[in-house]
């Protein structure tokens, strides 16, 4: 629906957080952000229509609509983003200030800048990693105390998610349903780093 209210968004609040992404096969790291804004509309969250993520000095930009962001309630407030903002392989500067730019269906805009962080000094022994038994039990090699781990059936949708500080899963104490357990694909670990502050996130750990 067409708003005819010509007030633009009004940005209350934006969580912003450096991620590192590690593939055990390919052992690459890639830098990715989180993003989430709390955002109000005078004729509601349905409202917005864009979101843009500007980085100047880098001539980069991402968008994001309602079909690519997600949407997490807390606290009766809703949050709208993405955790999977990637970086191309060959920037140098990733730690920089962004242009954020909401959009709601009239074309009325607002934007704030936000500076993001990463540290320089991430080693692949940083990230934490999975064995995978068959697909009956899975076991965490890692420095931290607690983790998520997010389970995902082919083509990349969400089967089950854990979190926990335990160091060995038995995946029917998670997944009841063996039929789900027998379409799994693959599984992502994360955990988060207060000495670096960033998250550190691991995968894909393919279920053979």
């Amino acid at each position: 629906m067409i708003s005819c209210n010509e007030t633009p968004p009004e940005i209350i609040q934006i969580y912003s957080q450096g991620n590192f992404l590690y593939n055990p096969e390919l052992r690459t790291i890639t830098p990715m952000i989180s993003l989430f804004i709390h955002v109000e509309d005078e004729d509601g969250i349905d409202d917005i229509d864009r979101i843009y993520i500007i980085r100047d000095d880098e001539e980069l930009f991402w968008e994001l609509d309602p079909e690519s962001w997600s949407e997490i309630e807390q606290d009766g407030v809703v949050w709208i983003g993405t955790s999977g903002i990637s970086y191309p392989p060959s920037l140098s500067g990733i730690s920089g200030t962004f242009r954020i730019i909401v959009i709601d269906a009239a074309g009325e805009r607002t934007e704030i800048e936000e500076y993001i962080g990463f540290p320089g000094n991430v080693k692949e022994s940083d990230f934490p990693l999975l064995e995978i038994n068959g697909r009956d039990s899975l076991r965490i090699s890692s420095r931290f105390t607690e983790h998520i781990l997010w389970f995902y059936h082919e083509f990349g949708a969400l089967a089950a998610s854990w979190k926990s500080s335990e160091r060995s899963i038995q995946l029917n104490s998670l997944i009841p349903d063996q039929r789900k357990i027998d379409n799994l694909d693959n599984c992502y670990i994360y955990a988060y780093s207060n000495d670096l502050g960033a998250g550190l996130l691991s995968g894909p750990f393919p279920f053979e």
